[in-house]
């Protein structure tokens, strides 16, 4: 079976802050997904610069302007614009936030719009970076607030932690590169996701598994593995995804995994192969939902992509 979509799912995809910005503009440039974007920010000049057409700013001076006042002012500002965020996403079956936790108005106004979503009737998915070490310990103290006060409002909040991207890429890469892999890793993680649920695979789950995989504030993490030719491509690329640093040692604690496997049309003997190195990781309560894209396109190569949610979080 071909790729062919069966489902018209509507999504949004909303960057909240500098980080969550900067990786929805790089995505609009590639102009591949037709779910609208919406920019949400504190900073005007970011904002005017921005490629995406709808933008939101959150105006936070009438609640304080000293830099100590200035985490609770956004949040503040962006709960009393709610309403405006809620309109901006209203009709859509899911709503995926960007940001970066530990940046002031990313951690303060996801909250917000996290629960704007939810209240538009969407499932909302964050997905969010964690400072890197250089950082320091006062940014990162914060970031994990900000994560545990996005965990009460949105769905499903999918972790990488900027290290983590660090070690996988390699000591020589430059701060833009960085950040332009984790663009792309959001921006795969996102049509992995919507092509799940537009697409019905030799092995399906419906739009229906995928909400309730994705619903009840949850932490979770993704890996992502990819193999081109030779034998037992399937299970390479099963094992990139397992033993990158996104998901190594994570999974035994997970209540669910979705995984997502696209490639040229193989034998079941592969995936079952495959599936059971998934299997070998995981407790035994966790729930495994399997999705297989037969896709021509793809020759004879594979990807693998693994969503593990494993932690409630409200």
């Amino acid at each position: 079976m071909g790729y062919n979509g069966i489902i018209s799912t509507k999504y949004r995809i909303v960057g909240v802050g500098g980080c969550g910005c900067n990786c929805l503009n790089w995505i609009q440039e590639r102009e591949q997904i037709d779910s609208g974007y919406v920019v949400i920010d504190s900073d005007t000049v970011a904002l005017d610069k921005s490629p995406v057409r709808r933008k939101l700013r959150i105006d936070y001076t009438a609640h304080g302007k000293s830099v100590a006042d200035k985490m609770a002012a956004v949040s503040l500002a962006a709960t009393e614009m709610k309403d405006r965020i809620r309109s901006s996403v209203a009709g859509n079956d899911f709503v995926f936030l960007l940001a970066g936790m530990g940046g002031v108005t990313g951690t303060s106004a996801a909250p917000a719009a996290a629960l704007a979503a939810s209240e538009a009737g969407a499932v909302s998915v964050a997905l969010v970076t964690m400072p890197f070490t250089f950082e320091g310990k006062k940014t990162r103290a914060f970031a994990e607030l900000g994560l545990d006060n996005l965990g009460q409002y949105a769905d499903t909040v999918f972790c990488v932690e900027n290290d983590a991207l660090l070690r996988y890429l390699g000591s020589d890469r430059n701060m833009n590169m960085v950040a332009e892999a984790g663009y792309v890793f959001f921006y795969e993680a996102i049509l992995t996701l919507m092509d799940t649920v537009n697409t019905r695979g030799e092995l399906n789950v419906s739009l229906i598994d995928v909400k309730n995989i994705l619903s009840g504030h949850r932490l979770g993490i993704i890996g992502m593995g990819e193999s081109t030719g030779g034998n037992f491509p399937t299970s390479k690329a099963m094992t990139e995804a397992l033993d990158g640093y996104f998901l190594k040692d994570n999974l035994e604690q997970a209540a669910s995994i979705l995984v997502v496997i696209r490639g040229a049309d193989g034998p079941l003997y592969e995936v079952n192969t495959a599936m059971g190195l998934v299997n070998d990781r995981i407790g035994d309560g966790t729930l495994v939902f399997n999705h297989v894209i037969s896709d021509s396109s793809f020759m004879n190569s594979v990807r693998v992509v693994i969503f593990a949610v494993y932690q409630c979080l409200a």
